[in-house]
């Protein structure tokens, strides 16, 4: 058990984020937008959307078949059919159009669970040892247990890097670039070190995954300091509120302060994975 432990265990905690190959991200990019545009089709059962071929993080070949549930309580779920399997083929993700927040909202959900599937241990490494340790009723034994902290980082991570992605195809000025790059070290300085996010910072994050775009008035706004970075110091604060992904990127903090340094490192080299987008952006 210690063995099988330890293979596991180098697998998902690698200090640097899982990286699904580029097909893999397209597919799962074409699926959010087919399930985006049909999310108010009158779904009457279980409906299968698409099957992702992907590789797990061992490199074990896997098969993820994507499913409309309409009377799933929440927005998504992994699993396998037939249940107990631990073949990497019979993944199952299921999706609920009714909780349904935003597109970017719905992708992360399914990168979250397709980094799940990724977890060697959800299928061929199936351990009931191990899996007794992760424990959905107990907040130790879920937000801070390894098959989570996979999940977690590796979402927030994506969602960082296609925020970034996205603002920097929207700016060509070097002096917006700047402010990007500047707001990135805050971004990493925050989560490493405490220090205050600045306004600019909060948008981004908050852009993740598209808080607070429910209102018109927000809405019709929403670009104006993605295309004018210099222009969020004088924007008021959202009542206050923090962004989303501080509170749910900081449980795992909470409660596994020790692996809280390898979400750290994995910080770091996303930043440079960022910087060098920023950098090399021609103007």
């Amino acid at each position: 058990m210690t063995k099988i432990r330890n293979i596991i265990t180098n697998l998902i905690l690698e200090a640097q984020r899982y990286k699904f190959s580029d097909d893999v991200r397209d597919r799962m990019k074409s699926v959010t937008e087919k399930l985006w545009s049909d999310r108010n089709k009158p779904y009457k059962g279980k409906e299968l959307v698409d099957v992702i071929p992907f590789k797990l993080a061992d490199g074990v070949e896997g098969l993820a078949r994507v499913v409309v549930n309409p009377r799933l309580p929440y927005m998504g779920q992994m699993g396998t059919k037939p249940q107990k399997s631990v073949d990497p083929a019979d993944i199952v993700i299921e999706v609920n159009p009714k909780h349904y927040e935003s597109k970017k909202t719905l992708y992360l959900t399914l990168y979250h669970e397709m980094i799940h599937a990724s977890d060697p241990t959800q299928s061929h490494l199936f351990s009931p040892k191990y899996m007794v340790t992760y424990n959905e009723k107990s907040d130790k034994d879920y937000w801070g247990h390894p098959i989570e902290f996979f999940a977690i980082s590796n979402e927030f991570l994506e969602g960082l890097v296609l925020e970034f992605e996205r603002r920097v195809k929207r700016n060509r000025k070097i002096e917006n670039l700047q402010f990007l790059e500047k707001s990135l070290k805050n971004i990493i300085n925050y989560f490493a070190k405490g220090d205050p996010l600045s306004k600019l910072s909060k948008d981004i994050l908050f852009r993740i995954n598209d808080e607070h775009l429910g209102n018109d008035l927000i809405r019709v706004f929403k670009n104006l300091t993605t295309d004018n970075p210099q222009l969020a110091d004088f924007m008021s604060e959202r009542g206050g509120e923090e962004p989303y992904y501080i509170y749910y990127v900081e449980l795992i903090k909470k409660y596994n302060p020790e692996i809280w340094k390898k979400f750290l490192s994995m910080l770091y080299q996303t930043g440079f994975e960022i910087r060098d987008l920023i950098q090399k952006t021609e103007i």
